[in-house]
């Protein structure tokens, strides 16, 4: 298996080393400052693939990208908001079937998550395909070993593709729980439901996302 994570100025999204660590360490950093993300996946990643193309863009990626995949037969994007823009790109590109916002990928299971969480399909996937690995899920294994390293220089393929207008800072208040940096949670202790509007304004102040207990 390969994990294919995109890179932007050398910076990793949530997910980049459990996804890493799902296919045995072996990966494949595509986009802009891949030599700086290399260096930060050496404790998680046995080969490292570095695929300098510059700013994120889908459509001509998963062209660029089909063509050294071919090989590979099954791919594994972090379910990161490029990961979940890339994948059925690179699907389609590569006509494999994608599994998207899996909990467990393996030449012989996936599990995926489905219906809010409240339900994991198990399946037995075809010899090629495509998916994505929801972020907070598994640990990551160290790799002892040293890594090796290659690069591709071959550029993007050009081709219509959305344009980025402006990216805004994330709003803690509403990201996913998987991809919080912090977290404040209420449980059992609450004695009134409007603990939970202190809970938020606490949250607020620590630009945190507010969750809770089951028992809640």
């Amino acid at each position: 298996m390969l994990a294919v994570i995109v890179v932007r100025d050398g910076v990793l999204p949530a997910g980049a080393h459990e996804t890493i660590s799902e296919c045995d360490g072996n990966v494949m950093l595509v986009g802009s400052g891949t030599q700086a993300a290399a260096a930060d996946v050496q404790h998680v990643a046995a080969r490292v693939t570095e695929f300098e193309v510059g700013d994120f863009h889908p459509a001509a990626w998963s062209e660029s990208l089909a063509a050294h995949l071919t090989d590979e037969q099954m791919v594994v994007l972090p379910a990161s908001p490029d990961g979940r823009d890339l994948a059925p790109r690179l699907a389609a590109e590569l006509h494999r079937p994608l599994y998207a916002v899996a909990m467990g990928v393996s030449p012989t299971r996936i599990d995926l998550v489905r219906r809010g969480g409240t339900e994991l399909h198990r399946l037995e996937p075809p010899a090629a395909f495509v998916a994505t690995l929801q972020p907070g899920v598994r640990g990551v294994d160290h790799i002892d070993a040293a890594t090796t390293t290659h690069t591709l220089t071959s550029a993007p393929t050009e081709c219509n593709d959305a344009t980025i207008e402006r990216l805004l800072p994330p709003d803690a208040a509403t990201i996913d729980l998987s991809e919080a940096d912090r977290i404040v949670a209420g449980g059992a202790g609450l004695d009134d439901p409007r603990r939970f509007d202190q809970l938020a304004e606490l949250a607020g102040a620590m630009r945190a996302r507010v969750g809770a207990t089951r028992v809640i």
